[in-house]
Parts: structure tokens; sequence; C-alpha cells
């Protein structure tokens, strides 16, 4: 009997005893009760009303089970005083009994309506046996009336308790259909296919209370166990059989041991059919299944696959998604992914770095970039960087993809070259207008002209030739020196020697400028070509003197720095423009007023410079000198000198000769 049963039958008890002391008392003082032994009967109505109120307050829950039936003994008594001094008909004696054994039969479990049978008669003949003249039809009465009392208590508490197992049975039922309901949750929850696996062993377990679950997959190479639970074998093990089969409907019961997995009985339920089945196969032990059990297991099997088959679905897109991302990834463009809003759903880091931004930042945001019609390529700029975007719709995913790329190079090239063009031009220009209006004066006047005239026309002429030759030269030393074809002899020479040359050359070529050469007073051998080495100088000289337009002095140094040996160049003149040292040996790169055209030149000494440097292992560097001017240099490799030989030993030359 459950708790709430023993609850309520006490309550019961209390309500009918309640009920028989108050119906005691009101019959005291109906008509025709002048008979009656009030007091007495006055007595029994409080007492019974009395205890049934305390019936009523009793926590019935803490009692033992049968604790309610001490109020029949109580009853059975009044019943008795009833009698005995009030004269209770046979039928009130019936009732009253009635009442009693149906409340035994709501209230107590099968077999109680028999025990009660004794008192039950006791209580009904006592009050004969003490009297005078006790009526002719007790003795008939009893073995009536008893017997159907304790007939409709047995009916009725057969009939409660059968009423109970059947609540307690469907009780069951929902809760193992609100666990499997909250097992299917948990599963379709899940994307990861081990973790599914896993979850529908330990939920077969508790669902069933079996010994183990196992779900096995039978491949090429024999049936496989992917994952368990209880007693079952761990996953990856392989199972010693080769009778597993697939149950296409209901789950299929079969012995442990065929299986390999013990003794006991096993149940088979279908998880994916051929050509590469898996298998959930519940160890239940000795129990058999019952039809409720078959059918919650077809349900959890039909529920475990349905998430086995997204959560390998879900590890297929992911591995797509992850795939096409790297692909994405380790392109050398930026790639964004827009939403019909135009915000990022996804983008790699190229583009992150092209936008300035975070990549996980970006995501949610709108594009910092202007969008053309699909296919279309159009150029903006974000921040110092000029990017070029070509956007793609996928129009069953309402998506867009945009391609972009760093242009900015690109563009300042495009910029340098027009610039180049502009400047080559104007350079070209210049002497070829000379040399042509002399030739027409000479063509033309020849016979009027005097033999000084025709000498300084003829002059002029051949100085803007040279011009043009040596700017032709330039513009084809550094078309090679670009096209990385220029090379370099690298033999030891000393480098004081070689730069003080050079400078000696380019004393006199302004009389506003003082060219002087400082040079360690020590030989400085050094690895390199000479050659290059004396047109680096030259160049760098003509620089200073080119952007030295108010005159001054140039000087050209030579020293030691570790491993290197170190060329500067310094003037007076205007110095570097701010944060573009480098950029002075960018091709076409020309300091001032590009448009005014200052200095003039096509901007390629600088870059020749470099290409020539470099082609030797050296590196270029300038900085702003001071106040005024600026210092240009390089750098060449020291020639690693061979060590002396010592006292007793003979030079690798002298060895050589004593050899032959």
């Amino acid at each position: 009997m459950t708790e709430r049963s023993r609850t309520t039958g006490g309550a019961q008890g209390g309500r009918l005893l309640l009920a028989a002391g108050v119906f005691t008392l009101v019959n005291n003082y109906l008509p025709g009760s002048g008979h009656l032994d009030l007091a007495v009967l006055n007595t029994v109505g409080l007492v019974a009303a009395a205890l049934g109120l305390i019936c009523l307050r009793v926590p019935w829950e803490r009692l033992p089970q049968r604790a309610p039936l001490a109020m029949t003994p109580v009853a059975f008594g009044l019943i008795s005083l009833s009698n005995l001094y009030g004269g209770v008909s046979a039928f009130s004696y019936a009732v009253y009994f009635v009442v009693v054994f149906v409340w035994v039969g709501i209230a107590q479990p099968p077999g109680t309506s028999w025990w009660l049978l004794p008192p039950a008669a006791g209580a009904y003949l006592l009050p004969f046996l003490v009297s005078d003249a006790p009526p002719p039809y007790a003795i008939s009465s009893v073995t009536v009336a008893l017997p159907v009392c304790v007939l409709v208590g047995e009916v009725l508490s057969r009939t409660v308790s059968r009423l109970e197992q059947s609540q307690r049975a469907l009780h069951h039922r929902v809760e193992r259909v609100e666990r499997l309901a909250q097992i299917a949750a948990a599963l379709g929850a899940d994307l990861d296919v081990g973790l599914v696996q896993q979850r529908l062993c330990d939920g077969a377990v508790e669902l069933f209370e079996a010994d183990g679950a196992v779900i096995v997959h039978r491949g090429l190479d024999g049936p496989l166990v992917l994952a368990g639970s209880g007693r079952a074998p761990a996953p990856g093990d392989a199972l010693p059989t080769t009778a597993l089969t697939v149950p296409t409907g209901s789950p299929v019961p079969v012995a442990a041991s065929t299986l390999g997995l013990g003794t006991g009985s096993a149940v088979l339920a279908g998880l994916r059919p051929e050509p590469e089945p898996v298998v959930l196969c519940l160890l239940v032990g000795d129990r058999p299944l019952g039809r409720e059990d078959v059918d919650l297991l077809r349900l959890l099997a039909t529920q475990g696959a349905a998430a086995l088959a997204n959560a390998a679905t879900h590890s297929v897109v992911v591995a797509q998604r992850q795939h096409e991302q790297a692909v994405v990834d380790v392109l050398a463009d930026g790639v964004l992914v827009l939403d019909s809003r135009g915000l990022v759903l996804s983008c790699n880091d190229e583009a992150a770095a092209l936008l300035g931004g975070d990549r996980t930042a970006m995501v949610g945001t709108a594009a910092p970039v202007v969008l053309g019609a699909d296919g279309v390529a159009v150029h903006s700029q974000v921040g110092a960087r000029w990017i070029e975007t070509v956007a793609t719709r996928l129009e069953e995913a309402e998506e867009r993809v945009v391609t972009m790329r760093d242009i900015s190079r690109q563009r300042a090239l495009d910029e340098a070259k027009d610039l180049f063009l502009a400047t080559t031009s104007h350079e070209l220009r210049t002497p070829l207008t000379a040399i042509k209006g002399y030739v027409h004066v000479l063509q033309r006047r020849w016979e009027v002209l005097d033999d000084p005239t025709r000498l300084s026309a003829l002059a002029t002429i051949a100085e803007r030739t040279e011009a043009l030759v040596s700017l032709t030269n330039h513009l084809l030393l550094g078309a090679r020196a670009g096209a990385s074809r220029h090379s370099a002899a690298r033999v030891p020479f000393d480098l004081k020697v070689a730069v003080a040359a050079a400078a000696a050359a380019y004393t006199s070529v302004s009389e506003r400028h003082e060219v002087r050469c400082d040079v360690v007073p020590e030989p400085v051998q050094a690895l390199g070509d000479p050659t290059n080495v004396a047109h680096i100088v030259g160049q760098l000289v003509e620089n200073a003197v080119k952007y030295s337009p108010l005159g001054g002095t140039v000087e050209v140094r030579v020293k030691r720095d570790a491993q290197y040996a170190v060329v500067e160049v310094a003037d007076e003149g205007i110095g570097l423009p701010p944060g573009e040292g480098l950029s002075l040996f960018a091709p076409f790169f020309q300091a001032g007023d590009t448009n005014t055209r200052e200095f003039g030149g096509v901007g390629l000494g600088l870059y020749i410079v470099r290409q020539l440097v470099e082609a030797q292992g050296g590196t270029v560097f300038a900085r702003n000198r001071g106040d005024v001017g600026a210092v240009i240099g390089f750098t060449v490799p020291l020639a690693v000198e061979p060590p002396a030989p010592r006292n007793g030993d003979e030079s690798p030359a002298q060895e050589r000769k004593r050899s032959r």
C-alpha cells in the first residue's frame, strides 16, 4: 500500500467515526427515542466524534501501514454499547457493519476483512449474550449480515488493489516515456558522432536497467565496437563473431554468447542499414523484455538513428567548411562572405589584415569597402591602402563573396611610371630641342656664319648629344637593375683607394661645392666590384651636388663597422623628406616638387645605387644630417684576410712552389 493510501484510509476512518458520533447524537433526540439511555448514548456519540477529529489530525504516513485498523475495535465497541443501551435495530447494525467493512476494503489490502470477522461477530453478539431476553433473530442476522459485509470489503479491497497496480504501471510507463523523451532531446542536441553514440548507450542502460549496451559497426574487417556502457567492451575493440545480424524492423533477441559478449540475452536494434550497418546491442542478462520494452527500444533506436545521421551530416558539413576555410585562408587575396544585408559572415586573415581589423570582431559588421555590380572590379581606399574588390553573388544562399587585393603598390608604380614618362619626355625633349634648333640654324645659315659661331653650335650639339647618351645609358642601367640582370664581381680590393679615386674625379664638378674625402689611414680590404663602387660613389656625389643648390661641402667618408666597411656621402643641401628615408631608393622617386621639376632627372640614380650595392652583398641607408643636409651611404662586406703563417710553417704559395 502506498503512503497516499495509508493517509487516505486513516482520514476516511476519522470521517466515519465523526459521522457515526454525530449520527448517534442526533438520533438520541429524534421522536420515539424516549426509551433510550441518553446519557450512555450521548457519551458514545461524543467519544466517536472526538476520535474522528483526532484521526483527521494524525500523520498516518509516518505510522505502519495497518495502523488505521486500530479504529475498528473502537467502532465495534461503540456499536456494542449502542446496541446494549440503545436498542439499535438489526437493520441499523447491518448498515453500520457495511460502512466499516467498506472503509476497510477501500483503505486496507486484500484479506484484511477476514481478520476483522471475529471481532465484528463478537461486537454484534456480546450485547445479546449479556441480555436477559435476547431477540430470537440474533444468530440468523449475524450469519447473514457479517459474511455479506466481509465479501463487500474483500471485493472493494481487491478492486482498489488492481486500480493501484494499474496506476503504478501507468505511472511507470509515463516516467519511462518522459525519460525516453529526455534522452531523445539530449541526442538531438549533440552534433558530435562519438558523443551521440556514448549518450545513446548510457541512455539505453538507464532506461531498460540493462547490464550494458554496445554500438557495433560491421565493416569489411568484421564487427567493431564504436561505443559502450556498463558491461561492454571498450570502443575500438573487435567482436569475435561474424553472426551479427542487422534488424530492419522490430528489435531481435539473440544470445549474448553468439556475439562474444558473455552470457545471458541480448537484443539487437538497427541504427544504420547496409552496406555498412551500425547496430545497438542491449545486454539484458536473464531478464526478458516485454512488449512495452520492445516498443521503447524501437523508439529509442529510431531516435538514435536520426541523431547519428544528423551528427554524421554535421561532421561532413563541418569538414567541408573547414576545408573550404583552409583553402580561403591560404589565398593571397582577401575573401569576405556577406549576407543579404551586407554584414560580414566570415573572412580570412588576409582580408582582416587588408581592412586593418580583427577577424573575429569583423563578423556581424558592415564591410568597409565599396562594392560594385557582380564581376565588376572597384577600387576604393581603406586607410592608407588602395583595395580592389570584385563581388560575386550566390543566389541560393543569398550571400555575396567578395575578393580583395591590395593594389597600393601597383597604383604607386602606375603613378611612378606616369611620372617617369613625363619626366623622361621632358629630359629627352630639352636636349633634342637644342640639337634640332642648332641643326636648323647650321642648315639654313651655314654660308653666312663665321667659323667660331659654327664651332660653338657644333660644340652645343655635341654636348647635348652626350647628355642624351648619358641619359640613355642611365635608363638602360636602371632597366637591367630592375630586371635583376645586373651581376657584380666579388673580389678583394682596397675600398679606400677606390673611393678616393672616384671622389677625386668630382672635385671640379661645381664651383659652388667642395668635395672632400675623409678616409681611415689603414687599408680597408673589401669584397666586391671596384668598378661598381666607383660608379656608386660618383652617383652619390652627383646626387649630393644636385640637391645642394646653394653649394657647400660634400664629404665622402670611409670607415670600418664590424664585418662591413661603411661609405657615407654627406652634403649641406635640402635634406630628406620626413619619413621617406628608404623611399629614396625606389624607382622614379624624386625629392622636391615633382610638378615644378626643380631638380630634374628621371629618379633612377639612387635606385641603381641600391641594386649595385645589394648585388655585392651590401646595404644602403639614408638619414638627415642634423639641421642641414643629408647623409646617404652604403656598406660593403670586408674581405676575410688569411691568417699569417706560423714560424716554421710554409704559406700555401710557398708549398705549391716547392711541390713544382
